[in-house]
């Protein structure tokens, strides 16, 4: 169910369009607000047969425009798009001239590290962006957003030096912006400027609160220890970028009094999906592109088991990922074609650590496939590797943590992979130059 009525919000959405997108690209940005709009009424039988045409259409597109698919037949049914061999970051920057389709107009090149810190460079039509801006604003609008209100976020950003010792730790944008009229950097704060942090975002009231989980959870923490009230309504919060633990997320939410609406996307521009607080569950958008949830042999994840998310994004029509292998695994709660949705992000694919005999020992069935109890009372943790055959679990504890979980911790490893185990207790975990919080950190 949408908060605003159709008047109010075709007036809203058009006018922080104009304010947000260039004029050419803003009847696209706001035929997709729409179609997002009409899906929420819609059967999802009906959803997953119009998105398959979509699928079909693209993919005709891309083999018959892309020199890099020239060598293959236009698939006609599922099974032969499921024999479309995959792409990864590899393929794809060794491919770039032959991917990319010259024609599109208004291209433009984007560079990301991931969550591997990788670097990674690919091009895009700047249409491609607006669609995506749009999914954002329709999440604004699940929330209840208005004209009026204020969004804040936050991000790794640096500040100068002048800047900071003036007590200020954010930037401020148009007012309409859709990543926040305010943007706080991730990157300083700590116990001696959580307070100047606290009181800017009180002075401003915010409905809407976007970002990193780890950054409002330091703040709810705060806000929790030191009996701070909230006086004023936030809409949501959406949190991206992070795993979010369930304590996490209750002290968050406690804190601000108000519910959050993860995120998960990429700047691959290939999949979108989000929750809602009726479900945990993220739902990828049925627009923005295909998601197929696979096993290690390339086969479809049951319902209920881990797999990698492989995408296909529709958005795109200057570099199309056909079958592109982000190396996020998640759990699968449902499938219909290529709509699904998942209960948990687990991370990379490809993360592992050495035992003593220099043996890879993969994080999917070393940490996520085991199901520890501990999940369930640790704030944040991480695990280092700086030696072979050594790592480091540094965990910041919840209230109910005990020798218990440690020991469940060590035992369940230690079955799976000959390798030594310390433990460190912090109340801080380490950050990337970003402001991220990686959960895999290895030094040589």
């Amino acid at each position: 169910m949408l908060f605003l009525n159709e008047i109010k919000r075709s007036e809203f959405f058009n006018t922080l369009a104009k304010n947000t997108v260039r004029k050419k690209e803003h009847k696209h940005y706001l035929d997709v607000l729409n179609s997002l709009r009409e899906l929420s009424n819609k059967d999802i039988n009906e959803i997953s047969s119009k998105q398959e045409d979509k699928l079909f259409k693209f993919l005709r597109y891309a083999f018959e425009n892309s020199k890099y698919f020239r060598g293959y037949s236009v698939p006609e049914k599922i099974d032969d798009f499921k024999a479309i061999p995959f792409m990864d970051k590899k393929i794809i920057s060794k491919n770039e001239k032959d991917i990319l389709i010259m024609g599109s107009s208004s291209i433009v090149k984007r560079n990301t590290g991931g969550s591997t810190g990788e670097p990674f460079s690919f091009y895009s039509d700047l249409s491609s962006g607006y669609a995506d801006l749009a999914h954002h604003a329709y999440l604004y609008e699940l929330m209840g957003y208005s004209e009026g209100d204020v969004i804040i976020g936050c991000g790794g950003i640096y500040l100068e030096e002048k800047v900071r010792k003036n007590g200020e730790f954010w930037v401020r944008n148009n007012r309409t912006s859709l990543w926040g009229q305010y943007v706080f950097s991730a990157l300083y704060l700590n116990k001696s400027t959580i307070e100047t942090y606290l009181k800017k975002i009180l002075s401003i009231k915010p409905k809407i609160m976007r970002g990193y989980p780890s950054f409002y959870y330091e703040l709810a923490r705060y806000i929790i220890d030191n009996k701070i009230v909230i006086d004023f309504e936030i809409k949501g919060l959406n949190l991206t970028s992070e795993k979010c633990s369930a304590e996490q997320k209750y002290i968050i939410e406690k804190a601000f009094h108000s519910k959050i609406y993860f995120e998960y996307g990429h700047t691959e521009i290939s999949v979108f999906a989000y929750t809602t607080p009726e479900s945990d569950n993220y739902k990828s958008s049925s627009i923005y592109g295909y998601v197929e949830v696979l096993d290690e042999s390339g086969n479809d994840t049951k319902i209920g088991e881990v797999g990698e998310l492989v995408v296909t994004g529709f958005l795109n029509i200057a570099m199309p990922f056909i079958r592109y292998r982000t190396g996020d695994l998640v759990r699968l709660s449902s499938r219909n074609g290529g709509i699904v949705t998942f209960s948990e992000i687990f991370g990379r694919s490809q993360d592992y650590v050495l035992d003593k005999y220099g043996s890879k020992q993969y994080l999917t069935g070393l940490i996520f496939g085991q199901h520890f109890k501990a999940f369930s009372v640790i704030n944040n943790w991480q695990i280092i590797q700086e030696k072979t055959g050594e790592i480091k679990f540094v965990i910041d504890r919840g209230k109910n943590y005990s020798k218990e979980d440690e020991k469940e911790i060590l035992d369940k490893i230690t079955r799976i992979a000959d390798i030594n185990i310390e433990f460190d207790y912090i109340n801080e975990v380490i950050k990337t130059k970003a402001g991220k919080q990686p959960f895999l950190i290895k030094r040589s």
